[in-house]
């Protein structure tokens, strides 16, 4: 291989690299929801190949754009807000597909209860992808908790009312 097309491999690897990471990006995106920002269901299933699979537990598999949103729409309906913090990312570029991991910690809080107990998710994502007509599209992705544990907050009226505690208990 000359040095000309050995550039051109490098910048194209390189290139495949930046589109999956925007496509990972758009995927946990269209995916967080807080309080006046809703999620999009539609525009997050839509990363996924025509032929993809969502497959985070037995109850949350789905294959195909539409079943995936169908998906999402009944698991993100459960949170008030939840908000994908994506790190790490590892991607492998093997000519017209790839694999990706990635782990993300996941603030959510359920819909309905009040007060919301926010909590932290760590999961891990395992992905394979595939280069399409349309761009790199998931071809398969699994999700795997890790972990949850409780947020604890620490606010102004909760550091008054620990004081206050605090005294009484003297």
């Amino acid at each position: 291989m000359t040095e000309t097309n050995d550039t051109r491999a490098q910048i194209r690897r390189l290139s495949d690299i930046e589109q999956i990471r925007r496509l990972k990006y758009d995927y946990c995106f269209y995916g967080d929801v807080w309080p006046g920002q809703p999620n999009d269901p539609d525009r997050q299933a839509a990363c996924f190949a025509e032929d993809g699979v969502w497959d985070l537990m037995p109850s949350l598999r789905s294959v195909g754009p539409a079943a995936i949103a169908a998906g999402l729409r009944k698991m993100t309906g459960h949170f008030s807000t939840a908000l994908h913090i994506v790190m790490s990312g590892r991607i492998d570029v093997n000519g017209d597909s790839a694999t990706g991991t990635w782990y993300c910690l996941l603030p959510c809080a359920p819909a309905g209860a009040v007060p919301a107990q926010p909590d932290w998710t760590v999961t891990q994502y395992n992905e394979e992808y595939v280069r399409t007509p349309a761009g790199w599209r998931i071809k398969y992705m699994t999700s795997r908790k890790q972990f949850v544990a409780p947020f604890l907050m620490s606010t102004p009226a909760a550091e008054k009312r620990e004081q206050v505690a605090a005294g009484a208990a003297r």
